[in-house]
């Protein structure tokens, strides 16, 4: 690992897992795009498993974290989100595990780097990550010295889409990435 420097197999390492829409989707309330309703899905999938999960939200667009906040809401999902105010007050409030806050979402530009958040145990991308250094710092918010869990990192690409054909590209240049 090149943040931990502990040895791993390769075939447990894979960037992306590429599943089809399940037949017996996990019901959330509201529809809003088919992006967000799958990230709300695996929230909800992974709190079902873990009631007491802590997951990082990660978009380069804090219009798109915008979008994702009434989602979470709907489905009694409770998130602190911070667009550069208050934010060491929402990172407290996130790591207080009596408070039961599930997400913090957060913007490239403002969380990216410096923080240490080993309470969460996964990092959602939104979207690709055009910068390899800025998604192994948004990796290693979480994934760092004194993390003593398991870290998974979940990769949204919408199919068809401008998305697909960047992490098209990213793939062809995976020697710079992890």
């Amino acid at each position: 690992c090149p943040v931990c420097r502990e040895g791993n197999v390769i075939g447990n390492i894979m960037a992306v897992t590429c599943a089809e829409q399940l037949a017996n989707a996990d019901a959330i309330v509201g529809s809003y795009s088919p992006k967000i309703d799958e990230i709300i899905r695996c929230i909800l999938r992974l709190r079902a498993d873990e009631p007491n999960v802590k997951s990082l939200i990660f978009s380069q667009w804090d219009s798109i974290l915008s979008a994702i906040m009434p989602a979470l809401k709907q489905n009694s999902i409770a998130y602190r989100v911070s667009f550069g105010k208050k934010f060491s007050k929402e990172i407290d409030e996130f790591k207080d595990s009596k408070l039961g806050v599930t997400c913090m979402m957060l913007s490239l530009k403002y969380a990216g780097k410096g923080l240490n958040i080993t309470e969460a145990t996964h990092v959602f991308l939104v979207e690709p990550i055009l910068n390899a250094d800025e998604e192994m710092q948004a990796v290693g918010r979480v994934h760092r010295i004194g993390q003593t869990r398991e870290t998974f990192i979940h990769k949204f690409i919408s199919r068809g889409t401008i998305e697909e054909s960047l992490y098209d590209k990213i793939i062809q240049e995976k020697d710079k990435w992890i």
